[in-house]
């Protein structure tokens, strides 16, 4: 490969990489002090994607350029080739606006990865990872041979095995006996002539069995006996309740953006008995304990002068009327509270409490009602004591 493909390739290929310590840097940024789900070894899962994407087009950029070498090799052409430089050039392009995209990301949950797609795309990358390891010893044999460094000489010559490094570790690795050595592992036993080796387990069996027994009494002891570690069980109880708690959260954020435009009539009894209380300190001095009137107009009634309904009935608890002498509550109550008092005062209508001022406003009818208005009450006499044409008498 050319000197400057080489350089093109490097850059290309450092360019998903800057993007991901980008990515990386605004997600620190803006990260949470608490660890949320979504996130593998302290690390977002957009990052980990981010991490999995780049290392398995750098592998298959390798892989690619492995391959084109060797087949050219064995054809004893031109170590490159046109067509195979521009598929990497394009693959490398689209991983990097891929990542030109995900640049912008602020919150480490945009992305939630599942624990089995984790530990897949980590197991196809450590599959790249082998693969390329096992294509650059088959480059490097093959260049070898060809420079003449090696001897291309077969691995068994007369049945003697030709010793190397790779067969060294497979022998100990498989606890492997060489034929000379076999009569001292021979058993006594003659079954027509036929003899018996006393063969051993393979040594990576073995100790790969006496691992998995060490693993078994840890996670025993970790989970069932000192219980360090959350069972299956408990980390679903655990992930129910933050569920829960999040559930919550967002209802209660809900809850705080409630306004005139949004809000509804709840009159379930918490809110009704939160409502109340919130009227008894604050509204009954100018509104009656009962809801009956007094400097402030009756609000067991049907008529408002404001309006009527839950969200007339907000709005002037929250902005009041400065022109009635009403004062604002927006600063003093939250918008959860002016729901529950507005709540609570639409429940008192129809209550008819003792010495209740008379009717102020407009009815107002609630859809779906009949818009029929009743009479209103007959005017009272500035003197009852004077009868029509008749004079007082003294």
């Amino acid at each position: 490969m050319k000197a400057s493909t080489k350089i093109l390739f490097s850059l290309l290929a450092a360019a998903p990489l800057s993007a991901l310590a980008q990515e990386a840097a605004a997600v620190v940024e803006n990260a949470p002090a608490v660890v949320h789900h979504g996130q593998h070894f302290g690390l977002s899962d957009s990052i980990w994607l981010g991490i999995f994407m780049s290392t398995a087009t750098l592998f298959t950029v390798i892989i690619l350029t492995i391959n084109t070498t060797i087949r050219n090799l064995a054809e004893t052409s031109r170590l490159w080739r046109p067509n195979k430089s521009a598929m990497l050039i394009f693959a490398l392009l689209a991983s990097q606006m891929a990542f030109a995209q995900g640049a912008d990301v602020k919150a480490p949950e945009v992305f939630s990865l599942s624990d089995t797609a984790f530990w897949a795309m980590a197991a196809a990358v450590s599959f790249l990872a082998v693969f390329t390891i096992l294509q650059l010893g088959v480059l490097r044999g093959l260049t070898k041979k060809i420079a003449g460094i090696e001897s291309t000489e077969p691995v068994y010559v007369e049945g003697v095995r030709k010793e190397t490094a790779m067969t060294k570790l497979w022998d100990v690795l498989n606890g492997h006996v060489a034929i000379e050595k076999e009569k001292d592992i021979m058993l006594d036993h003659n079954y027509d002539g036929i003899r018996e080796l006393d063969n051993q387990l393979p040594p990576w069996w073995k100790y790969g069995f006496y691992l998995t027994i060490v693993i078994g009494v840890i996670y025993l002891i970790h989970y069932h006996v000192t219980h360090t570690g959350l069972t299956q069980k408990e980390e679903y109880l655990a992930e129910v309740e933050q569920a829960e708690a999040d559930v919550a959260a967002y209802l209660l954020a809900s809850a705080l953006n409630v306004d005139e435009s949004t809000v509804t009539f709840d009159p379930t009894d918490a809110r009704v008995a939160d409502g109340k209380n919130i009227f008894v300190g604050k509204c009954k001095v100018c509104h009656g304990e009962y809801g009956q009137g007094g400097v402030g107009p009756n609000l067991t009634d049907a008529y408002w002068i404001n309006g009527g309904g839950i969200s007339n009935v907000f709005k002037t608890v929250k902005y009041g009327v400065p022109a009635k002498g009403m004062q604002s509550w927006k600063a003093t109550l939250s918008p959860t509270q002016i729901q529950n008092v507005a709540t609570f005062i639409l429940t008192l209508e129809g209550t008819n409490p003792a010495d209740a001022k008379a009717p102020q406003g407009d009815l107002y009818v609630k859809e779906g009602e009949a818009t029929e208005t009743p009479e209103a009450p007959a005017p009272t006499p500035a003197d009852s004591t004077i009868t029509a044409g008749l004079e007082p008498t003294l």
